[in-house]
């Protein structure tokens, strides 16, 4: 990730995550949106630009007859900074105004998605994301002030801070 700009973020980890964290190298002052300040936007300006720069990842980068994202083509598209811009500005984006449990499943869902496919083309993976040390771990975006990895979103939000199915530590 880019060490120059690290985000101030409160990231609770338990002891077992900060071990593994230290072991797969993850910097939790970082996130791939911390490249610079942007100016605050209203919750729905954060969320509508955010639903148009996935829905525009997903148009230019899913090839609808294989099933799968093209990752080259994305790593090349010209709407690439665009994208990063609007994550940037998840920074500041309140969480509470996501009010309905739909609003929030449908945010934290094109979120995760959105993260994964911006994490594979960051850390320039080839193959698969096991190139990467700690992969879920180290793609993360800031929001609202926390740090949020894949993984904190698939385990900690999305399966309410279930267990990942290898681990017998729950997520905190």
């Amino acid at each position: 990730m880019n060490t120059d700009h690290k985000c101030i973020t409160i990231t609770p980890v338990t002891i077992p995550q900060r071990i593994y964290h230290l072991l797969a190298g993850v910097d939790t002052r970082d996130a791939l949106n911390c490249q610079q300040n942007t100016p605050n936007l209203s919750t729905a300006d954060v969320v509508g630009s955010l639903n148009l720069a996935i829905r525009r990842l997903k148009a230019e980068g899913f090839d609808i007859e294989q099933g799968k994202v093209d990752y080259a083509a994305l790593r090349d598209n010209e709407f690439l900074p665009d994208f990063r811009r609007a994550t940037q500005h998840l920074q500041s984006f309140t969480l509470d105004q996501l009010q309905t449990r739909q609003q929030k499943l449908a945010f934290w869902i094109n979120l995760y998605n959105a993260l994964v496919i911006d994490g594979v083309i960051h850390f320039d993976v080839r193959a698969t994301v096991n190139e990467i040390r700690g992969f879920f771990a180290k793609a993360a975006y800031v929001i609202d002030g926390y740090r949020f990895s894949a993984s904190d979103i698939e385990h900690g939000v999305l399966r309410a801070n279930a267990r990942h199915p290898r681990s017998s530590i729950p997520h905190p």
